[in-house]
């Protein structure tokens, strides 16, 4: 299960945290929409479940519809 957000313009965040205090501030402010199964497998439009959910178990978050510009540089 993860947690949707609707953000500003087309901004959807998911997370598993339903405060939504991972989210990004790009695309906010954030604001709970619903529960959502990503283990669902009826397709959702715009959202790829399963990266979705890779997403949020590496970053604790996955968004849609939202650049997101890291200040962290590669090595």
């Amino acid at each position: 299960m993860a947690h949707a957000f609707k953000g500003k313009g087309n901004a959807h965040g998911f997370t598993d945290d339903k405060s939504g205090v991972a989210l990004p501030p790009e695309g906010g402010p954030w604001f709970y929409a619903n529960e959502v199964d990503l283990d669902d497998p009826q397709p959702r439009v715009g959202v790829d479940s399963k990266q979705a959910k890779a997403d949020i178990k590496e970053n604790g978050y996955h968004v849609t519809g939202v650049e997101i510009h890291s200040t962290v540089k590669a090595v």
